[in-house]
């Protein structure tokens, strides 16, 4: 299928690179946190694209102790493969 959309409409999903790292390294996030994207873990670091609110997040990471937290906006390649892993899975 293909869609034709404004750059900045793709950047406005308030899309997010997330790089956690738990104090404890069996740490998780809630399995009912929304917008969890293509988790990866390695050594007690937890990486993720996250599509939601961020509030959401900051909430459900005051659950655990967070020794290191980083946030930042995508690359626009990361958005559209993440754009079009969403359209593949529909």
């Amino acid at each position: 299928m293909l869609r034709t959309e404004e750059i900045e409409s793709l950047r406005g999903r308030q899309l997010m690179k997330v790089q956690v790292t738990f104090a404890d390294p069996a740490s998780r996030l809630p399995d009912d946190l929304r917008g969890v994207v293509a988790p990866e873990r390695e050594n007690g670091t937890l990486k993720f694209m996250f599509s939601g609110d961020v509030d959401s997040l900051v909430k459900a990471l005051a659950q655990t102790q967070v020794k290191a937290l980083h946030l930042e906006e995508p690359t626009l390649e990361e958005i559209f493969m993440h754009y079009y892993e969403k359209e593949g899975a529909r």
